[in-house]
């Protein structure tokens, strides 16, 4: 059993992009993979997934919406987490 499935990892789903491709190959190297809603209150995973589809307005309008810039925040205020974005 490898030491990639103690990492979490979720991708927040913007609803706008294909981020299955991304899901499918976390989970093929191993990783514990979430599709995080953008209702989920707290982000607990190591890393975020923050997928892009070329339509940046459109995606931030969607992430302030709904609060996710707040929780990006605050899950960044924790110096071990990472954010990356594709």
């Amino acid at each position: 059993m490898s030491d990639y499935n103690k990492i979490k990892i979720g991708i927040i789903n913007l609803k706008i992009n294909n981020i299955y491709s991304i899901y499918q190959a976390c989970k093929n190297i191993g990783y514990n993979t979430k599709i995080v809603s953008p209702r989920e209150n707290k982000y607990t995973y190591d890393v975020l997934i923050l997928p892009g589809d070329g339509a940046f307005m459109t995606a931030m309008r969607f992430i302030r919406y709904n609060g996710i810039d707040q929780k990006i925040y605050e899950f960044l205020q924790n110096k071990n987490k990472r954010l990356m974005g594709i």
